[in-house]
Order: structure tokens, then sequence, then C-alpha cells
């Protein structure tokens, strides 16, 4: 009978012992709130962030599309030098065969 009674007290502890474990670890209501409020911190914080993310895809892709605009733009400014310069070209070939028209009709009338 004393072996039953021991092991009953025995029980009983660690019943006991167990019960007081497992509620020292449950968290208290303010605990709870204040882990509420971290996590909507968090969640303004990765809004914030998303909606900073979409802005800046949107500006950069604006960008994009005035730097294709721009590249553009050089190449017809680009063309229109080329064409320019075929023009000059041939405007040097012109007056380059205009002094030497001059020349010979200088020549001729000096050796008369």
């Amino acid at each position: 009978m004393k072996y039953f009674k021991n092991v009953r007290v025995l029980t009983i502890f660690v019943m006991i012992f167990a019960v007081g474990f497992i509620v020292s670890g449950c968290a208290t209501s303010s605990q709870i709130s204040l882990l509420e409020e971290k996590v909507q911190q968090a969640l303004d914080t990765s809004q914030k962030a998303l909606e900073e993310a979409e802005d800046a895809k949107a500006a950069s892709s604006e960008c994009v599309q005035a730097s294709e605009v721009s590249a553009k733009k050089a190449e017809e400014a680009a063309a229109r030098a080329e064409g320019s310069a075929r023009e000059a070209e041939a405007s040097a070939v012109r007056a380059e065969k205009a002094a030497q028209k001059c020349q010979d009709i200088y020549e001729r009338i000096v050796s008369k």
C-alpha cells in the first residue's frame, strides 16, 4: 500500500508539473497583440515595397519607350547625315570640275 501511495503522490506531482509547464509556455494576450502589431507592420512594409516596385517598373517602362524613340530619331539623323555627306561629296566633285574648266579656259585665253 505504501508503494501505491508513493506512486499516486509522484503521479500527482508529475501531472501538476506537466500542467505548469504547458501553461507557462502559452503566450499572454499582450504578447499576442504585440505579435499582431509586428505582423501588421511587416505587411504594411511589404505592401509599400510592392507599390514602390510597381512605380519603378512603370517608370522604367516609360524610360524604355523614350529611349526607343530617341534611338529611332538618332537612326533617322544618321541617315540624313549620310545623305548630306553624299551630297557634299557630289558638290565637291562638281566644284572641282568647274575649277578645272575655269583653269582650262584661263590657259586658252593666256596662250592666245
